[in-house]
């Protein structure tokens, strides 16, 4: 064979793809000739390969770009760098800056959940070694490479899978490490140094491409951020509009007179719920048509306090259920409102309190001479108001103070004609006609409903029209004082239930009146009560009869000469004198205040009422 046929053979072979390996095989060649065309088709092998590998590049990163998410990405990026460096397994793991740890995040290829769940400390591994040095790295067989920090969890997680050898890179953006992609084998081999780079050119442009979608995210965010704000700052812009239309509202109210109840309806149905007004005491003062059916003691949601000049005097709240209000727009339409009536609660107690002043100064005059000018001349003023005032009651306690005892009678006297005054350590209430009795009695029950403390009523008989307002007052002061005097805390009564003592006994003290009786009564009364007899009782019936001996053995159902002893051991015990004259009147006294001490009023219809209430 010529040389030109030798040549023309190795080109055509050449030309064939034939492979280095087959080249080496043949033979009858010369070596240098040989030698030139074994290096022309390894360097044709490394174009092809180069070739592959940039087109296999190329169609990851098209698909990178086409993945929706940063797990989307990641996996994109991790599976061709599996198919490309033809590994076994291709993983990633992220890099957390502020704790140094990585974690598994994607993987293809991985068959074990320890490896699956792998977490490395810093510098711990072959994937921390990259991080920390942020540089590439490979090992044909990790486990028993030494250039790496071995940790237990990291090898045992390893063993379970099976890999040897390893290659990993940095994947960095703006010189932060984002984390370490790796591929490997379950068998020992070395890695080139185009697999190297490789790997490094897909986690470059993955860096890029992550770094992208945070970019893409965070203008999201932004977005999203700015998206709210906007819609925020719209809301509270209508908000605010709704708020200058309340206000205006309220406004109007205050224009047109003010009225408590005006006020509680419009905040109702500016707040879509039930609402109530209550005073500092908790009394109801208005509330809203939503609020019907609503107990005081439901619990109450949203509140405000009605403060007039530091002072506490009430508070607006609604119940029932919430409102269509922002709690913020809610809380400023409560407070607006609160503002409102606390002006208009603060207009009625000044109009109230001068209303009261008029009255005390009226009350006093007529009590001091309902002739005199100062009285005409108040009276001439209020006649329409005092004209159909014809009772008098008198209000006393012992243990409850004159300012909360005014209060409370005020509050019961609310809503009809009627003035209330404080005078001689009591609280005088003239007001409408009524029945003494009857008024006594829901006068004693509201009045002790609103304070702590047993209360003293006492009516008077006679009509009180403001000229004879004096004598009334007189007559009803002396009840309830005699009613303190015979110990009777917390009752009522008429100066008809206890005539005719309020006339006779109402200056005395109690200890006066148990005095009086003693002196009068006292040895038949301790004799009684020694003995288990019954002389009092039988004076007293003998006095009810006239000091007719047969008709009062009739009512003891005694027998007459029985009656007779019994009135010879009060002769005994009392002398003779307590026949008549002065000695009768006393003794019958005495036995009047002593019965009142000892039992209910079994002259007054309602008393037992009043004990069962």
């Amino acid at each position: 064979m010529t040389a030109n046929e030798r040549a023309m053979l190795l080109l055509e072979m050449l030309a064939a793809g034939t492979s280095v390996e087959d080249l080496r095989r043949v033979q009858n060649l010369p070596a240098e000739l040989l030698s030139s065309a074994i290096g022309i088709q390894s360097r044709l092998d490394t174009f092809s390969e180069r070739e592959r590998t940039f087109t296999a590049l190329l169609d990851s990163v098209r698909e990178v770009s086409g993945t929706g998410g940063i797990d989307g990405i990641l996996f994109a990026i991790v599976s061709p760098a599996r198919r490309l460096l033809l590994s076994e397994v291709a993983y990633f793991l992220t890099f957390d800056a502020a704790t140094g740890r990585a974690s598994m995040t994607v993987s293809d290829g991985i068959l074990t959940d320890e490896f699956m769940a792998l977490e490395v400390d810093r510098g711990v591994g072959i994937s921390g070694h990259i991080a920390a040095t942020r540089k590439p790295s490979w090992t044909s067989n990790y486990l028993a490479d030494r250039t790496y920090q071995h940790g237990e969890g990291i090898d045992s997680a390893t063993v379970k899978e099976g890999l040897s050898a390893l290659v990993g890179v940095p994947v960095m953006t703006a010189g932060k490490v984002l984390g370490v992609l790796l591929a490997g084998d379950r068998r020992a081999h070395g890695y080139r140094h185009q697999d190297v780079d490789l790997l490094q050119q897909l986690a470059s442009h993955a860096a890029i491409v992550i770094r992208n979608a945070e970019a893409q995210a965070s203008d999201l965010q932004a977005r999203a951020e700015l998206q709210e704000a906007l819609a925020e700052l719209r809301s509270k812009e209508s908000a605010t509009h709704r708020l200058i239309d309340f206000q205006d509202r309220l406004f109007g109210i205050l224009l047109n007179g003010g009225s408590m109840p005006a006020v509680v309806e419009l905040t109702s149905n500016e707040l879509g719920a039930a609402l109530r007004l209550l005073d500092d005491t908790g009394r109801l003062l208005a509330s809203s048509p939503q609020a019907e059916g609503v107990h005081l003691e439901d619990k109450p949601g949203r509140s405000e306090d009605i403060v007039v000049s530091g002072h506490r005097i009430g508070r607006l709240e609604t119940v029932g259920g919430p409102t269509n209000a922002s709690h913020d727009l809610a809380s400023k339409v409560l407070l607006r409102a609160a503002a409102t009536s606390g002006l208009i609660m603060g207009s009625l107690r000044a109009t109230a309190a001068e209303d009261q002043a008029s009255a005390d100064r009226l009350m006093k005059e007529l009590l001091r001479d309902a002739g005199s000018s100062p009285a005409r001349g108040l009276l001439s003023e209020a006649a329409p108001f005092v004209a159909g005032l014809r009772r008098v009651v008198a209000i006393g306690s012992g243990t409850v103070p004159m300012a909360e005892l005014l209060s409370a009678v005020r509050r019961y006297a609310e809503g009809q004609p009627s003035l209330a005054s404080e005078h001689s350590g009591h609280i005088l209430l003239w007001l409408g006609e009524d029945q003494p009795g009857q008024l006594a009695r829901n006068v004693h029950l509201a009045v002790s409903s609103l304070v702590n403390g047993p209360v003293e009523v006492g009516a008077a008989i006679l009509s009180a029209p403001a000229e004879n307002l004096r004598e009334a007052t007189e007559q009803a002061l002396s009840t309830v004082r005699l009613l303190t005097a015979l110990g009777r805390k917390g009752e009522w009564a008429t100066a008809a239930d206890l005539e005719p003592l309020p006339s006779v006994l109402s200056t005395l003290t109690a200890e006066q009146l148990v005095a009086f009786v003693d002196q009068a009564i006292g040895d038949l009364l301790r004799y009684d009560a020694k003995n288990n007899t019954q002389l009092v009782l039988t004076l007293t019936t003998v006095y009810d009869a006239g000091m007719n001996i047969s008709q009062a053995a009739e009512q003891l159902f005694l027998h007459p000469n029985t009656v007779h002893q019994r009135l010879a051991r009060i002769d005994e015990l009392l002398g003779t004198h307590w026949k008549g004259g002065a000695s009768y009147l006393q003794r019958r006294l005495a036995i009047t205040v002593w019965t009142l001490q000892r039992q209910s009023l079994q002259v007054l219809p309602t008393g037992s009422e009043r004990n069962q209430s």
